[in-house]
Order: C-alpha cells, then sequence, then structure tokens
C-alpha cells in the first residue's frame, strides 16, 4: 500500500513573512512554518529532474562563451562527460590544451554560475557523487547540484505567491524536505504549544 502524503487542509490561514525567509500559516491542529528556500528547492529539484530525465532543457547560447582553464585531471574527466552536458543544456568546447569555453547554459542559470557550476559538476565527479553514464542516479546528482544555482528567491512575497508555492510544494513526490535532507516546514500543534508556553 502506497504511503500517504500530507495533505494541505484547505483550511490553512496566511498569517505572513518573518525575516523575509519563513511563511507562517495558522491550521486547525496549530502553526506551520515553512521555509522559502527548502521549499523552492524541492520544487525545482523535481522540476529540473524532469527536463533532464525527458531530455527537454531550454538552453541559451551565451554572447561572450567563458574561458575555463582545467588541471589534467579535470580535463580528463571534463573530456569524458562533453557529451553528457550537451544532452543536458551545457555545451561545452574544447579550446587547447586544458582549455575549454562554455558555449551554451541552460535557460534557468545565470551566465556568472556557468564556471562555478562547472567546477562543482568536476568536483563531484572526483569525489564519486556524480557516476559516470546516462543512469537515473547520474540525473538525479546533476539535479541536485543545479538546484543551487536555479533557486533565486521571488521578491514578491505576497499571498497569492506564497499559497503558490505551497501548492507547488504539494504537488511534488516528497514535499516534506529539500533534496538535501532539510525539512521544508515545521509544524507546532496545540500541545506543543502549550507545553513551550508552560500550559
Amino acid at each position: 500500500m502506497p504511503e500517504a502524503g500530507p495533505r494541505v487542509a484547505p483550511s490553512w490561514r496566511y498569517v505572513g513573512v518573518a525575516h523575509g525567509s519563513y511563511v507562517l500559516f495558522e491550521t486547525p491542529a496549530g502553526l506551520v512554518l515553512l521555509d522559502r528556500r527548502a521549499a523552492h528547492e524541492r520544487v525545482w529539484y523535481e522540476r529540473l529532474r524532469g527536463q533532464f530525465q525527458a531530455g527537454e532543457v531550454p538552453s541559451q547560447r551565451l554572447l561572450l562563451p567563458q574561458p575555463v582553464e582545467l588541471d589534467a585531471i579535470a580535463t580528463a574527466m571534463l573530456v569524458d562527460r562533453i557529451a553528457f552536458l550537451g544532452r543536458h543544456a551545457f555545451e561545452v568546447a574544447e579550446f587547447g590544451r586544458n582549455f575549454f569555453r562554455i558555449e551554451a547554459i541552460p535557460a534557468w542559470m545565470e551566465p556568472a554560475d556557468a564556471e562555478p557550476f562547472l567546477r562543482e559538476f568536476l568536483g563531484a565527479c572526483r569525489d564519486g557523487r556524480l557516476p559516470h553514464g546516462e543512469l537515473g542516479p547520474a540525473r538525479e546528482e546533476l539535479a541536485r547540484l543545479a538546484v543551487a544555482k536555479a533557486v533565486r528567491l521571488p521578491v514578491a512575497t505576497g499571498e497569492a505567491e506564497l499559497r503558490g508555492l505551497l501548492a507547488e510544494l504539494f504537488a511534488t513526490a516528497s514535499p516534506l524536505t529539500s533534496p538535501s535532507g532539510r525539512p521544508t516546514y515545521i509544524e507546532l500543534n496545540h500541545g506543543e504549544l502549550a507545553r513551550r508556553f508552560q500550559k
């Protein structure tokens, strides 16, 4: 029998935002504090993983290709994985010994993040966190790396936007945690609140 996921009760009442990062909701059972960044990371992770698995990653060409110099080990790893990156909207071209140019990146990535992302990707390969090949785990780890560059918290923190985020979060397969395992929200029920206030 499949595990039942948490349900968002229609009676959750939006209260406000604290410190720009935490969204407070009142529920029949108590209070919920939603971490905006963790929630966005979960939503983006599943979105990117889906794009990577389907091979449908929108790409953007850079007006000015970014040069990258690597050591010999990183060069060998990158050469082995250039085709894999190319199938996921990262176009990297060899430009001499240990030199490369980043010529295209996914549409959701800022150009300034291209080189840091490439170095993080190679670091994950070197550490064995990103297995070689086209298997699901490689795409999942690529999505996990990409989340840090994709998530930019929207400036707008109105009720409509935050309810939209909540709906997107609970439409994911794992709404309780971010891709790194952090909780997306915490709930304080009436009993916990009473205990904290020694009632």
